[in-house]
């Protein structure tokens, strides 16, 4: 079985080293972990655990949709977590345009 490969956006936040954390804790065999994050790795704690990272532009670049996007299908992302209320609304968009995978699975924390 194939390794399902995850995006967590926000990577510089709590919530985002947390969720990396019991990812990489309880589900390390069978995952790649991506993040994605607007500073540089060096920066960004949560990139100690991932596999892949990933420097986003702002979210409030007119190009960042392209660019998501472009970051899910590319990699070819089977499960995508959010943080910021701004990238729920952005991807809910493409995934409701049909711009994203299918496949993919969006994750909200509430």
């Amino acid at each position: 079985m194939a390794n399902k490969k995850i995006l967590i956006n926000s990577a510089g936040s709590g919530n985002a080293f947390a969720t990396a954390e019991a990812l990489k804790t309880n589900f390390n065999y069978g995952t790649e972990l991506y993040i994605c994050d607007i500073n540089p790795r060096e920066l960004v704690s949560t990139s100690v655990l991932c596999d892949y990272y990933i420097q986003s532009m702002n979210i409030n670049d007119s190009n960042y949709k392209e660019f998501i996007a472009a970051t899910i299908n590319t990699n070819k992302i089977d499960i995508c977590i959010p943080f910021l209320d701004e990238d729920i609304l952005i991807l809910a968009n493409l995934y409701s345009d049909r711009v994203l995978r299918s496949s993919l699975k969006l994750h909200i924390n509430n």
